[in-house]
């Protein structure tokens, strides 16, 4: 299950393709050792278009 993500602070977008029964919040704060927040889809490229500029 795909869940996308924003690095908060960092100008950073990422996806997390999880296992079923994985994946939550604080699961991929753990992975990426910094603040995060999930976003959807549309934000993620929205976010990931902006950020590349």
């Amino acid at each position: 299950m795909k869940k996308y993500y924003e690095l908060v602070g960092q100008r950073l977008v990422a996806m997390l393709d999880w296992e079923k029964g994985y994946g939550t919040l604080e699961q991929a704060q753990k992975y990426f050792d910094c603040e995060i927040r999930e976003i959807t889809k549309k934000e993620f490229d929205r976010l990931g278009e902006e950020y590349s500029k």
